[in-house]
């Protein structure tokens, strides 16, 4: 059995959310000592976090294993989503190569 299928879709609730977010920042929580977000990144993760908060109340379900390894160009995973298989066809109609081809 391949792990794909052992880890398929997972719902992000409020709660998780909530949850991950407080663990994290938290300063009182055992991990907040050991994160340390470098300046150039500290807005992009805020862009994270703000998304994983939409995600988490829309209670949204994915296969977000699956989505991410399709848009990290270093993972080169094949299209997972609707969106996806549409940027196959409309690269390969208009001879764009994929960000991970070399």
């Amino acid at each position: 059995m391949k792990l794909r299928t052992l880890l398929a879709a997972v719902t992000i609730t409020s709660d998780y959310t909530s949850s991950v977010v407080r663990c994290f920042f938290d300063l009182r929580s055992p991990v907040a000592g050991c994160i340390s977000v470098p300046r150039p990144y500290v807005v992009p993760q805020r862009n994270n976090l703000g998304l994983f908060s939409v995600l988490g109340e829309l209670s949204a379900t994915a296969d977000w294993r699956a989505i991410s390894e399709e848009i990290w160009p270093f993972a080169q995973g094949p299209a997972s989503t609707p969106m996806g298989e549409a940027e196959v066809g409309w690269r390969a109609r208009h001879r764009v190569l994929s960000p991970t081809a070399g």
